[in-house]
């Protein structure tokens, strides 16, 4: 799927990073436990929906609706409701702003065919660099942020949507 457009004849790419990411391991361990899930195959099945991913990244806020109709629009690729996340239009209470879909993709192995969740997310590049450095402040660093900081990357994360929908 080309995921280009036409502007006043010159076409030009509204995608300008995709990502992709598989769990590993530990990180589905933690997150079990972390949910309360049982660490078996059924459970993860069921309730681990990010154990593979996409990460879309965009240069403009409103290209990233313009490939959530796209990705909706193939003709491979399953959705089911309520496996839709606008955090865009309505961002999580920190600021976090992106939008994610649940794909179901069908796949083949010496083990037979099954559709597996894929979570996709799509951003700007503005907000990808604060969820990047959001989730090294209060995941990754031993020093945990306080209130401050998280009011901090709440405006930050304000500022830089105002510059998204402006651009």
């Amino acid at each position: 799927q080309n995921f280009g457009e036409e502007n006043n004849g010159s076409s030009f790419q509204i995608v300008t990073r995709p990502n992709d990411k598989t769990k590993t391991f530990e990180s589905v361990k933690e997150k079990c436990q972390r949910k309360g899930y049982d660490l078996t195959i059924e459970s993860i099945r069921k309730n681990i929906l990010d154990v593979a991913g996409i990460r879309i990244i965009t240069t403009f806020r409103d290209d990233i609706f313009k490939i959530v109709e796209r990705i909706k629009s193939l003709n491979d690729v399953y959705f089911e409701e309520g496996e839709e996340r606008d955090y865009i239009t309505t961002p999580k209470s920190n600021g976090y702003r992106s939008y994610h879909l649940i794909a179901k993709v069908g796949i083949h192995s010496r083990h037979g065919n099954a559709l597996i969740p894929i979570e996709i997310q799509i951003r700007s590049k503005g907000m990808d660099m604060w969820a990047s450095v959001e989730h090294i402040v209060k995941y990754k660093s031993n020093n945990k942020p306080g209130k401050e900081i998280d009011d901090m990357f709440a405006e930050i994360a304000t500022i830089i949507d105002d510059f998204d929908q402006k651009a």
